[in-house]
């Protein structure tokens, strides 16, 4: 809840690439790296919106997939305030 307005923006762009299948008893096992790149900005009104002072960040991410159903991410990012490891386990979509 840092960036908070009534109006917000965000840019997502995410390239996914699985590189390993394997099995475990009887699991599929797939492994993937996942670049990232984020854009956005929160504004007072609709009369403030401008494409100057957006807040940017990348990173890079392993995803783990079990079953091609249950996937665990690994993601590491950078931004100009600085980075942060996050780590997520659920469902895809």
């Amino acid at each position: 809840d840092r960036f908070i307005g009534p109006i917000q923006m965000l840019a997502n762009m995410e390239l996914r690439y699985s590189f390993y299948d394997f099995t475990v008893w009887k699991q599929n096992i797939r492994l993937g790296v996942k670049p990232f790149f984020d854009a956005g900005r929160v504004f007072d009104d609709n009369s403030s919106i401008t494409f100057r002072d957006w807040k940017v960040g990348g990173g890079a991410g392993l995803m783990l997939a079990w079953n091609l159903s249950t996937v665990i991410n690994f993601d590491m990012a950078w931004s100009g305030e600085g980075s942060a490891f996050y780590m997520e386990a659920g469902l895809q979509f």
